[in-house]
């Protein structure tokens, strides 16, 4: 008792009454992570939003590993029940009921939240005060995400400086979380995915339908999409940034910024440049290629002038007109 008085200690035992989940919705560890930077919150059409990302609620399934991801403007009751509505009805298209909830307290232990929790005949647990650890699997994989989307955006921003910033993480942590979904851990000894796991399929979304995040994206002309004609000599391709694949499109239709209007919108007929070759060359090296490119064009045009001159000596002017 006096080692106890004399020495403070922390107790990191693993939280007791957590049974090994048996099937999908069984378990679910939640928790939130804040940003110190607000983040981009894209819209289609209209005036730029000065809405922001600032928050974000993860879901993990314990038997698949699976993680869902939402979105927040604020950490709010409010928002983060609705957080919790847009899981529900997530695993409601496959067929699964969410059983019972294990978080830290705060925003889940409010009268919001746990009045839902009865409503819905959920049960909840809680961590001990301080004792973080206890949800150590949400919190593991908000670590996880968190390092896969800084490392998404400094790769993206090394290679596209002028472009890439970290207001992009919104779209970098989803990305990150749709390719932990597909892929998931080297340390689960399952041959199937979380999303696979989840879903009780053996679908998994084609390796092609990736790519990099925040790479140049070439989108083809709105009037060549409807099948309308363009002058010859218009650009047939406008250049966006990719963030990732679309939540509620095909998997092949990805999330691009446009950086005239600054609109996020999904499209499907790009050309993705998932190693940035598009963009070796800095603003000093196009300044030359201009002027390589206009000394070319006027060496090229004596040229064409000298031939004609030695046509009509050779030939006679009448062949060339």
């Amino acid at each position: 008792m006096a080692t106890a008085h004399r020495k403070p200690w922390r107790n990191r035992r693993a939280p007791s009454g957590l049974r090994k989940a048996k099937q999908p919705g069984q378990c679910i560890s939640v928790d939130q992570l804040k940003s110190p930077i607000p983040g981009l919150m894209g819209q289609m059409k209209g005036m730029p939003t000065t809405k922001r990302f600032n928050y974000a609620t993860v879901f993990v399934d314990h038997y698949s590993d699976l993680s869902y991801l939402v979105l927040q403007e604020t950490d709010t009751a409010d928002e983060t029940l609705a957080a919790k509505h847009s899981f529900e009805a997530f695993a409601r298209t496959h067929a699964i009921r969410i059983q019972h909830y294990h978080a830290d307290n705060g925003r889940f232990a409010e009268n919001l939240w746990t009045d839902d929790i009865q409503k819905q005949g959920q049960t909840m647990s809680y961590c001990g005060v301080s004792a973080h650890w206890q949800n150590g699997i949400a919190e593991k994989r908000i670590k996880d995400l968190q390092d896969l989307a800084r490392t998404q955006l400094i790769h993206a921003k090394i290679r596209w400086p002028g472009v890439i910033d970290a207001r992009l993480w919104p779209y970098a942590l989803t990305t990150a979380n749709d390719v932990y979904n597909q892929t998931g851990s080297v340390q689960k000894k399952t041959p199937k995915v979380p999303i696979q796991l989840f879903t009780d399929s053996d679908h998994q979304q084609p390796k092609s339908d990736f790519h990099t995040f925040g790479c140049p994206v070439f989108v083809l002309e709105s009037d060549l999409q409807d099948e309308k004609k363009i002058s010859k000599w218009e650009g047939r391709a406008r250049l966006g940034v990719n963030l990732g694949p679309s939540p509620v499109h095909a998997t092949n239709v990805s999330l691009v910024l446009n950086l005239e209007t600054g609109h996020v919108s999904p499209q499907y007929h790009i050309v993705h440049d998932d190693t940035f070759e598009t963009l070796s060359q800095d603003a000093a090296s196009n300044k030359t290629y201009q002027r390589s490119v206009s000394s070319l064009s006027r060496r090229s045009g004596e040229r064409t002038i000298n031939t004609m001159q030695m046509c009509n000596t050779r030939y006679g002017s009448r062949h060339l007109h």
